[in-house]
């Protein structure tokens, strides 16, 4: 066997795969529910699962001809960082109150253990396979080709081209302008990092434009947390340019730059009552910021219960994908004063950590950023504009988790900033490994690792991927029949046989099957009658 061109196309067959992945955004599969979550979540897994398999095969092949661990992630501080929550997050979900709903979560949110552990195996295999800065600033520019696309759509929502489920607020291919918001918040930062580090003025201007497209689109969401993090992020970003960067002219302009900032930031709170500002959507939006009214007052007092029921829980937490839970163990009756909402979420990721992962999971989770700004500290002198240019990005997502949540698009891009924090932690261009001896004990335990690899991939491909797939096409179906349905009509019976499919399969989807049937027993009864 020719192990070079094996381990060849293994690596090969990654970073295409990896590519794959950052186009998962783009996704909106109507054949199954929660087309513009669940889609491109099962979509990613897909991936990550191949590239396991794959990866697993890469270094058994790597060691197998030279006897080096080329391909394993150097483990760091912010390696063993996540390594820690991911622990913490098992645990959690062992021992919550709902293990079930903790390890698969439900298709409207795609956030149980089962989903993020793709994503520690997706941080851990870039760390191991994007070795030269090269090949990371390659695949970062697919990032961008897959946001600006993204944001064409979203655009096209505002220009009256596409139906836009929100009126103003654009949501792109997301289905959410809080989504789209932080996805593009991102995304932002990433063109910023390529346009500081290109010496080719055309590039230089292909970056800012991308920039400045998704800075309007972030805008056009209407969305106060991740624009207050573009503020945040920005603000960090001057500040350490003004302060800590190299002297020269530009350490002027940063400056001038951040008194503008604040200036303005400063007239506009100070014009928030004028028509000026009450007139415009998104000047109105940015300053109405009230907790005795509208959402303000609901994210405030569901803040108030998730907090009660963190005392409750203080260590462990509720568990992943718990917080419904807590929340109606814990409901103060006013909440519904203000809003007729279910909440599973605070829309404060804080306080949802609190809640579902307790304090361990609260700090392991703060860890993890502490663990990143700290590896990004440390790599001032030798690239200080990407070191900041990445603190600042660190610093706009961990602000605007204040007002938001994670999903799984949101989880891609944190976790994919990670691996190129990890990056940026190492040596720019390793050299080659050298020959070593290979041990055949070392062998036959990769070899056997890569085909367990193979089965468990196999079985997850299976339980967590195709059968909720095919148990929410059936469940979609049963809607469809009982909308056609009349009295007499056989169509009730195949919808009830739709129904019975999609519950048979035994999978997370049941819950979201159940809750439709529910919701339309009566209208079911009604057609009997």
């Amino acid at each position: 066997m020719n192990y070079l061109k094996t381990q060849n196309f293994c690596l090969q067959s990654i970073k295409a795969a990896i590519i794959l992945t950052l186009f998962t955004p783009l996704l909106v599969t109507t054949s199954i529910l929660f087309p513009y979550v669940s889609g491109k979540a099962i979509a990613f897994q897909i991936l990550v699962e191949i590239m396991l398999a794959l990866y697993l095969w890469l270094l058994y092949f790597n060691y197998k001809q030279t006897g080096s661990e080329q391909y394993l992630p150097k483990l760091n501080l912010l390696s063993w960082a996540l390594i820690a929550f991911f622990i913490v997050l098992t645990f959690n979900a062992i021992f919550s109150v709902d293990p079930s709903n903790s390890f698969w979560s439900k298709q409207e949110r795609m956030d149980g253990l089962f989903n993020l552990a793709h994503f520690f195996v997706f941080f851990f295999i870039l760390a191991g396979v994007l070795k030269t800065s090269s090949e990371r600033q390659f695949i970062l520019n697919f990032s961008l080709i897959a946001s600006i696309l993204v944001s064409f759509n979203a655009l096209g929502q505002k220009l009256g081209w596409f139906f836009a489920p929100y009126g103003q607020r654009i949501t792109g291919p997301l289905g959410n302008a809080s989504f789209l918001a932080t996805y593009v918040l991102f995304n932002i930062f990433f063109a910023l990092l390529l346009a500081f580090r290109t010496k080719k003025l055309g590039w230089k201007i292909y970056y800012s434009a991308i920039l400045l497209i998704e800075a309007m689109v972030l805008l056009f969401t209407y969305t106060r947390g991740a624009i207050f993090g573009l503020l945040a992020g920005a603000l960090i970003f001057l500040i350490g340019y003004s302060f800590f960067g190299p002297t020269n002219r530009k350490k002027k302009y940063a400056l001038g730059l951040l008194i503008v900032v604040f200036l303005a930031g400063s007239a506009l709170f100070a014009l928030r009552h004028t028509d000026l500002v009450k007139k415009s959507p998104l000047l109105n939006r940015l300053t109405d910021i009230s907790f005795s009214t509208g959402t303000g007052k609901t994210r405030l007092i569901s803040w108030q219960i998730g907090f009660k029921a963190f005392l409750v829980k203080p260590l462990f937490g509720w568990g992943e994908e718990n917080y419904y839970f807590a929340f109606h163990k814990n409901l103060d009756p006013v909440f519904y004063s203000f809003s007729t909402e279910t909440f599973d979420r605070a829309h404060n990721k804080m306080v949802d950590l609190l809640v579902m992962n307790g304090l361990f999971g609260f700090l392991s989770y703060l860890f993890v950023f502490l663990t990143a700004f700290l590896g990004l500290w440390s790599i001032r002198k030798k690239d200080f504009i990407a070191g900041l240019t990445l603190v600042a990005l660190l610093g706009a997502y961990f602000v605007q988790n204040f007002f938001l949540f994670d999903m799984p698009v949101s989880y891609l891009m944190f976790f994919f900033f990670l691996a190129s924090v990890n990056a940026e932690m190492q040596t720019k261009n390793q050299p080659a490994p050298k020959q070593m001896k290979v041990l055949p004990k070392t062998v036959r335990w990769l070899k056997s690792s890569a085909w367990l690899g193979i089965v468990f991939v196999l079985f997850f491909l299976w339980a967590g991927n195709f059968k909720p797939i095919l148990a929410s096409q059936a469940s979609i179906n049963f809607q469809k029949y009982l909308s056609g349905s009349t009295k007499n009509d056989k169509s009730l019976q195949m919808a009830l046989e739709e129904y019975k499919k999609s519950i048979d399969y035994q999978t997370f989807t049941n819950i979201e099957t159940r809750k439709i049937f529910g919701q339309n027993a009566s209208d079911i009864v009604n057609r009997q009658e």
